[in-house]
């Protein structure tokens, strides 16, 4: 991985502490935030990251299947592997963050007043931001790295063709034999 794929991996990362400044400037006022239907979003929101996660590896499992197929050896030859590797574990990772501090923020949620603290959110919107960014930013990477594959294989194909086409132009017709 060279140094511009590292500062691509930090992007999510600087556009989520800014965003969260931007939260935090809006709601300075209070340490405390007031959710109502909190239990039907946090149960949407699980169910659809967990079906991003599973998206997500089921993809993965896919790709490790071809192994000796052209797509994976252009992307170890091109030393894509490892930027790929680090999007994909860093959106599987964040996403089971976000889910699991949803879960903490669900534990602690007063269902009397529908009141939630700062700084658990906070933390839910780290996580989740990070998660769609890197989800965002790992298939963006990939079908760049697909792109690349089958403009790769166009071009193969047609050094094929211009080989078949000059054995073609080569090869002599053999003259009538009287």
């Amino acid at each position: 991985m060279d140094k511009k794929e590292r500062i691509i991996l930090f992007v999510p990362l600087i556009i989520t502490i800014l965003a969260i400044l931007i939260i935090n400037i809006t709601l300075i006022k209070s340490n405390e935030i007031i959710i109502n239907n909190f239990e039907i979003i946090s149960n949407n929101y699980i169910n659809f990251v967990s079906i991003l996660v599973g998206f997500l590896i089921t993809t993965i499992s896919i790709i490790i299947g071809f192994f000796d197929k052209k797509i994976i050896k252009i992307i170890v030859r091109n030393k894509k592997d490892k930027i790929l590797y680090a999007n994909w574990f860093l959106t599987i990772m964040t996403g089971i963050a976000s889910i699991i501090q949803m879960f903490y923020i669900a534990a602690v949620f007063n269902e009397d007043i529908k009141i939630v603290y700062k700084i658990p959110l906070y933390i839910f919107i780290l996580f989740m931001l990070l998660f769609m960014l890197y989800l965002i930013f790992s298939l963006i990477y990939f079908f760049g790295i697909a792109k690349s594959v089958m403009t790769e294989e166009i071009e193969d194909e047609k050094e094929n063709e211009e080989v078949e086409k000059m054995k073609r132009e080569k090869i002599s017709m053999p003259e009538k034999v009287k």
